[in-house]
């Protein structure tokens, strides 16, 4: 996780307790499974069709280039 206040570095665990509480439905419940399935909670949970999980990397990539355009920072993800 980057946090935008400063610069933040968390664990897979963190990022994704904080992202499910910053992204709209679909995308946080996909969350939530990813982090249940990390976590050991929920083996073999089915993700739904790869279009949403698709969908879901394409949203972050153009809120993740938003933001660092918002910095006026020199990245830019594709």
């Amino acid at each position: 996780m980057i946090s935008t206040s400063w610069l933040s570095i968390a664990s897979k665990k963190e990022g994704g307790e904080w992202a499910i509480s910053l992204v709209s439905n679909p995308y946080s419940h996909l969350i939530s499974k990813a982090l249940n399935q990390y976590t050991g909670q929920n083996s073999g949970e089915d993700f739904g069709p790869d279009l949403l999980l698709k969908r879901f990397a394409d949203y972050m990539v153009r809120k993740i280039n938003k933001e660092l355009k918002l910095q006026q920072l020199p990245f830019i993800l594709f």
